[in-house]
């Protein structure tokens, strides 16, 4: 590489100095943008390049072509692109190259895993030279040993999202969908919990306009949602073909990605990604360090989760105690003792939650949402795991029972005279939500009876029910009208059952029980 022929090619460190000249250039493809439409009848792109003479922030490229299709259709950051004429221009204070459709041309290489060396994509005017071979050989070489992708420390966490911001953000695909004929879904995931927005939905409105389960237009597959992890937010992000291209195909499920400049919405309660024509999309090897740093801290996390489930499924535990200190006595004891598990659960919680406050910003999670003490569950159900709702969705079986940490974002109906049938019968349907997912559940007869503990005054289950839903209040005991609703997070039991045994999956329902509301 040190011995390049300049004719033929300029390094880029030196093609920064050559303003106003068209030059020859290859190089590494650090990131490329999104296809957009220009002001004029034109596509554009842009992509960012880089070799071992400019390494660091790399040199930017603009192209602009008839069509989309005549863009570079880059499979992957770590590609190589071999420029022919481009013009070296400056805009505020940065230097770039300008390739012109006129007099222009590319090609397209596979990055350091290539085993040819023809392009796989070239423009019209491209015309092929045998000593590019030597080029495309050595750029494989060198970039065998450089980490193309440092990811800033711009690119945030969805546990650090805010509403209506841009960020830079490092996530795996876990499935890619088209919901319309010119718009996809890319279901995205980095292991952390997006924070739980403040509701703007009106109560009263549930029956004309439910608060949606999902942003899709129809829910995923099952065979899909089963292979989705079960901590973690699942962010959508909205891809409109119509206003932004992206090479959908490359997107694959499984593939790590870095967008930058993605845009961050909260739609009907739920977080989502919009891409702009600002936004771009980096590839990321699956042994980049920070991939591999999220998937440590990812098992780290599950492990702790692991405890937690599973210090739940039994009601006594043997524990050894080895090395005892007493006081100043330091001596070294074996013992066996029998516990209380729901002593010890209890006890493990707190530390764990104290553990892993003092070190949040280390890590890529929110933890998992503590409950306020608004309800309580009957001590019969210890033996039911605590999971999360992605858990309960994709339970192997139909039928099964679990505790959740969730938030109630909607009632149906909302109006407490209307809970019972004219009966007397409680019938209920209530929207659930933890960072993995939403659910409908029903609090039905006996259970609506636990859960209100039979049929308190009117003015205390007003109360109560206010504070389950987050509805603010004044002091006076009235409600704030269109004030945004914060419900707190709570732990209830749920049960899954099906209605129609020739379709159990199809029919498949959540119901609450054995939890009572006693804020």
């Amino acid at each position: 590489m040190r011995n390049r022929d300049d004719y033929r090619f300029l390094r880029l460190a030196d093609a920064m100095t050559a303003l106003n000249q068209k030059v020859n250039l290859i190089g590494i493809i650090a990131e490329y943008g999104t296809p957009t439409r220009s002001r004029g009848t034109d596509w554009f792109c842009s992509l960012r390049i880089v070799d071992e003479s400019h390494n660091v922030r790399g040199l930017l490229v603009n192209i602009f072509a008839e069509t989309q299709e005549k863009l570079p259709q880059v499979k992957a950051s770590g590609d190589i692109i071999q420029l022919s004429h481009v013009l070296m221009k400056t805009h505020n204070k940065e230097t770039y190259a300008l390739f012109n459709k006129k007099f222009s041309s590319f090609a397209l290489y596979e990055g350091k895993h290539g085993e040819n060396y023809n392009p796989y994509q070239i423009s019209s005017m491209f015309w092929p030279r045998n000593q590019d071979t030597m080029f495309v050989d050595g750029l494989r070489k060198w970039v065998d040993n450089f980490q193309l992708d440092s990811v800033s420390e711009e690119s945030v966490l969805l546990r650090q999202i805010k509403d209506g911001q841009c960020y830079d953000l490092v996530c795996k695909v876990l499935h890619v969908s088209q919901v319309d004929q010119e718009e996809w879904m890319l279901f995205v995931w980095d292991g952390s919990d997006a924070p739980p927005p403040q509701l703007l939905s009106e109560l009263h409105t549930e029956k004309e306009n439910p608060l949606p389960l999902q942003l899709e237009p129809q829910p995923l597959a099952r065979e899909a949602l089963c292979k989705f992890p079960t901590i973690g937010t699942i962010l959508r992000v909205s891809v409109d073909q119509k206003n932004v291209k992206l090479n959908i195909s490359s997107v694959s499920a499984g593939r790590w990605i870095k967008f930058i400049n993605l845009m961050f919405k909260v739609h009907e309660g739920l977080w989502c990604g919009v891409l702009t024509s600002s936004t771009k999309v980096r590839f990321l090897p699956n042994e980049h360090l920070v991939i591999l740093e999220r998937q440590r801290l990812v098992i780290h996390m599950l492990s702790f989760f692991w405890c937690m489930v599973h210090f739940d499924l039994v009601n006594i535990m043997y524990l050894r105690f080895v090395a005892v200190s007493l006081s100043n006595l330091h001596y070294c004891m074996v013992c066996v003792i029998v516990i209380n598990i729901k002593r010890l659960y209890i006890c493990f919680i707190r530390n764990f939650e104290k553990r892993l406050s003092s070190k949040l910003d280390q890590m890529p999670f929110t933890s998992f949402p503590w409950p306020c003490r608004i309800t309580e569950v009957d001590d019969k159900v210890e033996g039911v795991p605590l999971v999360t709702l992605m858990d309960v969705m994709t339970y192997p079986q139909v039928t099964g029972k679990y505790k959740c940490i969730v938030r109630v974002v909607a009632a149906l109906p909302w109006t407490i005279q209307d809970f019972r049938s004219p009966d007397g019968t409680y019938r209920i349907r209530l929207t659930l939500e933890d960072p993995t997912g939403r659910i409908h559940a029903y609090l039905f007869a006996e259970d609506g009876e636990v859960f209100f503990e039979g049929n308190p005054p009117m003015d205390a289950l007003i109360r109560k029910w206010n504070t389950l839903l987050g509805v603010a209040e004044v002091d006076s005991g009235g409600v704030i009208e269109n004030a945004p609703r914060n419900p707190p997070w709570v732990l209830c039991c749920i049960k899954s059952y099906y209605v129609d045994k020739n379709d159990v999956w199809g029919s498949r329902k959540y119901r609450i029980f054995d939890t009572k509301l006693v804020c």
